[in-house]
């Protein structure tokens, strides 16, 4: 569901993978040690505010989901 979601939030297939935490086997994951910390920031915020708008009395319980979990 959050793959789905965030890829129709127009996320990059990269980002849902580091979101998901799928594991890049190919050459080019192996030199590339970016974190992609504010990227998956920025779409997960996305997906907060898409869940805000279908229920917004569980708007609070979003939020503090993510502050639990160290994304702000």
């Amino acid at each position: 569901m959050v793959a789905t979601g965030l890829s129709a939030l127009r996320a990059p297939r990269l980002i849902v993978s580091k979101v998901l935490n799928h594991k890049d086997r190919s050459v080019t994951a192996i030199y590339d040690r970016h974190r992609y910390l504010e990227e998956m920031r920025e779409g997960l915020q996305k997906w907060a505010v898409h869940l805000e708008e279908l229920e917004p009395k569980h708007a609070k319980k979003v939020k503090r989901v993510i502050v639990k979990s160290g994304v702000q």
